[in-house]
């Protein structure tokens, strides 16, 4: 239920729920998982710090389409910190699941995904590159060529290396078009929900 909510607080709420509503609503159940889950194995740890990454990452998607606003901080420096903190998020679940099943395992592969989607946003495109690279090799190997989340990982790295190679060829700094809104971050955000619901297995 948490993470449909955080779906809901990414999308700008509903009729019935608010932005903020649907964030709190999800945040107070990630919070009382992550006590339920304390003294748990480490794989359930790591679903439940998934889940707190992909609530921050959507929380700071609602801040950037100005669904929530801050009184406290700039927009960009609070959205900033939301994808810093869903990084750390994913960076931590990765540990956490590639200690206990291996780097090529569908629940990994998930945490990689993030990861590669949050540097793209902080970092540009040469930063997520890798990420996605590792991930398309992964996803082949467990899923198969034809598998829908493969194709949709192929479509972005390939989206990445075209921009890439684009301000190679402008000779232009790190910064392309595809660092802003696009196409790429649509999917990116997709790819974001279809692994909060599990879809990657």
């Amino acid at each position: 239920m948490g993470l449909n909510f955080g779906t809901l607080c990414r999308l700008g709420g509903c009729e019935t729920w608010s932005t903020q509503q649907a964030y709190d609503v999800a945040n107070k159940a990630l919070l009382e998982c992550q006590t339920l889950r304390a003294n748990a194995a480490d794989e359930l740890k790591a679903e439940t710090i998934f889940a707190q990454g992909v609530l921050a990452f959507c929380k700071g998607e609602a801040l950037s389409s100005a669904y929530l606003r801050s009184t406290k901080m700039e927009q960009e420096q609070l959205v900033e910190r939301k994808f810093m903190q869903a990084l750390q998020y994913f960076k931590t679940a990765y540990q956490l699941w590639t200690s206990v099943f291996g780097e090529k395992h569908l629940e990994t592969v998930k945490a990689i995904t993030m990861i590669g989607t949050l540097l793209h946003r902080l970092q540009g495109v040469q930063a997520g590159m890798e990420w996605k690279r590792k991930e398309l090799k992964i996803r082949e190997e467990l899923q198969g060529e034809m598998h829908p989340r493969t194709q949709q990982t192929r479509r972005m790295y390939t989206m990445l290396l075209d921009a890439k190679l684009q301000a190679e060829k402008r000779d232009a700094p790190a910064k392309t078009s595809l660092d802003g809104s696009g196409g790429d971050q649509q999917e990116e955000g997709q790819e974001a929900d279809q692994d909060a619901r599990g879809e990657s297995r």
